[in-house]
């Protein structure tokens, strides 16, 4: 019965060591998931810096031209630097493009990697829930063992008791002795 007990104990002390476990990798889980939202995050900044630099080039570039094209003897040189500057910003935005292409499979990188989280973390709060009812059920069977062992208690202490009361003498009484 003490046996029983320990045993009950054990699974219970089991339980909860599987439930921290599963806390812990829970923990471990949210931690990365905030990592790569902040990756995410600096991947969508760098993005928006590289538009507003590429606009205000853009825009630079073309105050810059419309000065110069006042006078006709200055045309020349004026496509000569379009023609410049249209490498330059095709490089750019060839650049730019590129690195666009880039972050996009990142954050496609990263939203899979944050589905793949998220199903990893309904898979451990499932896991959870199991433990935890496993530790419910651990524990009612605890309760269990510990009123039989009340009970059984009981039960010996009242056999004690009767045990100790004085037995009813099982005598004859003189009228049943009378000969027929």
């Amino acid at each position: 019965m003490h046996s029983k007990l320990l045993d009950v104990q054990q699974e219970r002390d089991n339980a909860l060591e599987k439930r921290d476990e599963v806390n812990t990798k829970l923990q471990a889980k949210l931690k990365e998931k905030g990592m790569w939202i902040q990756r995410h995050d600096y991947v969508q900044q760098l993005h928006k810096q590289e538009l507003k630099q590429w606009s205000e080039f853009k825009d630079t570039m073309e105050k810059s031209l419309e000065k110069q094209v006042l006078h006709h003897a200055l045309e020349k040189l004026i496509d000569e630097e379009r023609h410049v500057v249209c490498n330059e910003l095709q490089n750019q935005f060839d650049n730019g493009n590129k690195a666009l292409q880039e972050a996009k499979q990142e954050i496609q990188e990263t939203k899979m990697i944050l589905m793949d989280m998220e199903k990893k973390k309904r898979t451990l709060a499932s896991q959870l829930r199991q433990a935890q009812g496993a530790h419910e059920q651990l524990l009612a069977r605890e309760r269990s063992a510990r009123a039989t062992v009340k009970l059984q208690h009981q039960g010996v202490q009242l056999n004690q008791q009767r045990s100790s009361l004085p037995k009813p003498s099982r005598r004859r009484k003189k009228t049943d002795m009378v000969d027929p």
